[in-house]
């Protein structure tokens, strides 16, 4: 295999997993997830974490943070990027890097096809152009100064700071007290820049990139649906596994993931169960929209419309083409 490697990208609920699940059993393959949230271990029904009913975890030889990866199989597919860390462990987009570069080069040396699937950008990206602030470390002590300043004044502090990366940041981010913050602390750190490590790919890829999108009107049901479905007993109860766990995870940087902040409010009496599910719904359907704005802008992705019939067999000949290409054979499982 002449160093082959799928991505998968769109908005969440538009069918991602489930494509790279029947493209991993055609040609050999296995996941990987890349989503920022589906790393935290006990976090699996709000996160969407699509583990087979007949999946078992395993463990491999490959050490990662000092533990042995242990990822889901599932038949002949083994599924990875899923419970890294606990939720009270601070996971970086440079620890993501490390990661998967450890997977992806064990992939890659037993001839499987890795499939890279997900809708975090910055995770996707950092696999071949890891930024260059990724290794900057969390300063807790400059962090609870900056957590007494209302959103006002931490827009004021990192406008004065740093107006460029102001500009960058869109709307909801300029919103958000925890990417404020976290500008701030960059912006005022005395690490170096420009030598983290591992900031160079080890080996040389032939990526794919596979695009899905919808029009808005059926992405949003499909999100209300999904919600809807999560949003149920079993869910409840992993919310107050996690905080009889993890005493203050509320105010976890992972308890800020979609469905959990609304269902702890739900939880704790603050809004009704309609209410924190509608909340949820409009979350989501938000995000959905950043994360098709930032995808968008990527000039590489091959895009399908998985609302128009068909088309699926409208992907399997850009597979095709690209995985038979500088390939001894074409694996079809």
């Amino acid at each position: 295999m002449n160093n082959k490697i799928l991505f998968i990208c769109g908005p969440t609920a538009v069918g991602k997993t489930s494509l790279a699940f029947n493209l991993a059993q055609k040609y050999g393959g296995d996941v990987i997830a890349a989503d920022s949230r589906q790393v935290y271990r006990g976090m699996d029904i709000g996160t969407g974490k699509d583990i087979p009913h007949n999946a078992s975890i395993i463990k491999t030889q490959l050490i990662y943070r000092g533990r042995n990866i242990k990822p889901y199989r599932a038949g002949s597919i083994t599924i990875w990027g899923y419970d890294l860390v606990t939720p009270s462990t601070q996971f970086t987009v440079a620890d993501y890097h490390q990661y998967v570069w450890i997977v992806l080069t064990h992939l890659i040396s037993r001839r499987r096809l890795p499939i890279i699937t997900g809708g975090t950008g910055l995770y996707l990206n950092s696999i071949f152009n890891l930024p260059d602030t990724a290794g900057i470390p969390p300063n807790f002590r400059f962090r609870k100064k900056l957590n007494m300043l209302t959103v006002e004044e931490l827009q004021a502090k990192l406008q004065a700071l740093n107006s460029n990366k102001w500009q960058q940041m869109n709307r909801s981010d300029q919103s958000n007290p925890r990417r404020l913050i976290r500008a701030i602390e960059i912006g005022f750190s005395p690490h170096p820049t420009n030598n983290q490590e591992p900031s160079a790919t080890p080996i040389q890829l032939d990526p794919l990139w596979l695009g899905l999108t919808a029009p808005r009107a059926y992405l949003d049901n499909l999100i209300s649906h999904r919600v809807c479905e999560r949003a149920n007993i079993e869910f409840t109860q992993e919310v107050r596994a996690l905080r009889k766990k993890y005493p203050g995870f509320a105010a976890l940087p992972a308890a800020s993931a979609t469905g959990y902040r609304e269902w702890i409010k739900y939880l704790d009496g603050r809004c009704s169960k309609a209410q924190a599910i509608g909340d949820w719904q409009l979350r989501e359907r938000q995000y959905a929209r950043r994360q098709l704005t930032w995808f968008k802008k990527q000039p590489m992705i091959h895009w399908f419309n998985v609302h128009e019939l068909g088309w699926q067999s409208v992907v399997e000949p850009v597979i095709n083409n690209w995985y038979a290409s500088n390939n001894d054979s074409l694996t079809s499982r």
